[in-house]
């Protein structure tokens, strides 16, 4: 069995760190390159599980956001009739709720993953405008802010992870769906 010493010895020249010191303050890891550094931070084993089950998630949360919530609890009429009342167009709630479906199928089945989910962001910030007046908590008269401002951290974070485990294809897709985690077989984070 190996010392303390020589299993940390043999990390760091596995991992190719170097020490320095700066003024006095102690050593300080220096990793070579930001690949290094982030093979230790992202485990490539399950980042794409990760990305999958936040994928499945948003995607299950706009399509139960514009189908039961706007279509049948709200009704078409009635969410037309609140986009008028704040505002807006009210042919705007028939793309909203139209971009809500459209881009969870897409979520959930990892198809364009970063490209809709960038695209669902200013929806996000629709939504977070509405309810900014209503206070923090969700809970709030008429929602509070937290919950939209949690949903638009969490697409712009899908935006930058991709797509993740069982994803559609990026290579049957072209380019703008390129570098997604586990997209193709041979994509690493």
């Amino acid at each position: 069995m190996q010392n303390k010493f020589a299993i940390i010895a043999n990390f760091i020249a596995k991992n190719n760190i170097l020490f320095f010191s700066r003024g006095g303050e102690g050593p300080s890891i220096v990793f070579k390159t930001f690949e290094e550094r982030t093979r230790l931070m992202i485990d490539t084993k399950t980042a794409p599980y990760g990305a999958l089950l936040l994928r499945v998630s948003l995607g299950v949360m706009f399509i139960a956001h514009s189908l039961y919530l706007k279509v049948m609890v709200f009704t078409i009429p009635g969410t037309v009739q609140f986009f008028e009342s704040l505002g807006l167009p009210g042919f705007s709630a028939y793309l909203v709720i139209g971009a809500e479906t459209l881009g969870g199928i897409a979520l959930m089945l990892g198809f364009y993953t970063r490209s809709v989910a960038f695209a669902l962001v200013p929806i996000l910030f629709g939504a977070l405008w509405v309810h900014s007046g209503n206070g923090w908590l969700f809970t709030a008269k008429g929602g509070g802010w937290e919950y939209p401002l949690f949903l638009t951290l969490a697409a712009i974070v899908q935006g930058l992870l991709g797509g993740g485990a069982f994803a559609v294809p990026s290579r049957d897709l072209g380019p703008l769906a390129r570098g997604s985690i586990g997209a193709d077989r041979k994509s690493v984070v």
